[in-house]
């Protein structure tokens, strides 16, 4: 939003602790909204995408498994039911949501990605 008073002369309003990352760390990263700081307290309470790892059996919150790195199905959460689902309509209360409210290990997470190679600045 913008301030009030002269709405031609206002200035942005900016966050205090503007946030560098694309992950999502809510009220367990402190005031700063620090990603470590989430790792000390141990889960991040927050919406999330859905996403179901066929290989592993597991639920995750990226595109491709943070365990075994095969793609992931997409899953949709039914408010109502409470209940993940692998269609975007629940046959009981119609349309479902791409992502819930979920409660998830940020040390897991965390020493995942550290652990991940990146192949985009290797050469062959």
């Amino acid at each position: 939003g913008a301030r009030m008073g002269r709405p031609e002369k206002a200035k942005m309003r900016k966050m205090t602790g503007s946030p560098h990352g694309l992950f999502p760390v809510g009220t367990e990263g402190g005031r700063l909204r620090s990603l470590t700081e989430s790792v000390r307290v141990g889960t991040i309470s927050a919406d999330f995408s859905t996403y179901y790892c066929k290989h592993c059996s597991l639920e995750t919150v990226y595109p491709a498994c943070h365990n075994c790195g095969t793609i992931t199905i997409r899953t949709y959460h039914c408010a109502e039911c409470g209940t993940t689902l692998p269609e975007k309509i629940c046959q009981r209360h119609g349309p479902c949501a791409l992502y819930a409210k979920r409660k998830i290990p940020s040390l897991n997470y965390f020493e995942k990605a550290l652990n991940v190679k990146t192949y985009c600045h290797q050469t062959s």
